[in-house]
Parts: structure tokens; C-alpha cells; sequence
């Protein structure tokens, strides 16, 4: 079975982040997120690298961030869509955190390999949110 080992070179989104299950770096007022880390998964299989929201700090619902890929995978599938998920804020200091337990509406990231391919493949997004708009660069190396 082939695995692929995700690498994400820079992510940094201007919006809340949340990222499953890499380490992520939250900004402590919530609205920046650095990926830090390797998922290993075998090839076909996806993986959801982030789900991006921006809730109120009571933890209600905030604002829905859009995401839009700028460059798309060539060996794989990259999925944006808006769906309800539990954030994932860390570390435990940021204010944010505690809306960890409370499932909002946000952008969940999802990426495919294609079955079968070994080598390198990139892809880049940006994100729309609080005025800015932040690009994010990863690179896939598929084993």
C-alpha cells in the first residue's frame, strides 16, 4: 500500500484556523494559523487537512471565511466546502480554544491523492475573512 506524507511548507490563513490532526499554531486573537507538521495516509484515501471558521469570542456563530484554491493539486483533488465541524484551536492559551466543544459552520479543506501516483505534488489557497485575504502554499510528497 503507498502512503503519502503531507508537508505543509506555509500555511497561514487571516482567519481563524483549525487544522486535523497536524500541529497548529493559533494566533492568540484567533485569526491567523501556521500548519506545522507531516500526515502520513495511504494514496486515494482523503484527508482533511483544516476546517477554517471564525466563531464570536462567546463561541457563537461568526463569520463563514472564504476559501477558494488558487492553484489546484496535479496528482490529487483539493475539496473547499462550507460544512459544520467542531474548530480544533490550539495551543490551550488562545481565547478561542474554548469554543473547541461547540460544532459552527466554517470551510472544511480536504485533499485527495490520485491512486497510485508517487512523487511531489503542490497546491496553493487563499482565504477571504476580516477584511484581508491571505494565500497559503502546501506541498504533498506522495510515497
Amino acid at each position: 500500500m503507498r502512503y503519502v506524507r503531507l508537508a505543509a511548507v506555509s500555511t497561514a490563513l487571516t482567519l481563524c484556523g483549525c487544522v486535523h490532526p497536524s500541529p497548529v499554531q493559533v494566533s492568540p486573537d484567533g485569526t491567523q494559523f501556521q500548519l506545522n507538521g507531516t500526515i502520513t495516509l495511504p494514496s486515494g484515501v482523503p484527508q482533511k487537512l483544516a476546517f477554517v471558521s471564525k466563531p464570536n469570542p462567546d463561541c457563537s456563530q461568526g463569520e463563514i471565511p472564504v476559501v477558494r484554491a488558487v492553484t489546484e493539486p496535479a496528482h490529487g483533488k483539493l475539496q473547499i466546502v462550507q460544512a459544520e465541524d467542531f474548530p480544533t484551536f490550539r495551543p490551550a492559551s488562545n481565547p478561542l480554544a474554548k469554543c473547541n466543544t461547540v460544532r459552527i459552520k466554517g470551510i472544511r479543506i480536504t485533499y485527495t491523492p490520485d491512486a497510485g501516483y508517487v512523487g511531489k505534488d503542490e497546491y496553493e489557497f487563499e482565504a477571504f475573512g476580516n477584511g484581508r485575504v491571505v494565500r497559503s502554499h502546501a506541498v504533498v510528497n506522495v510515497l
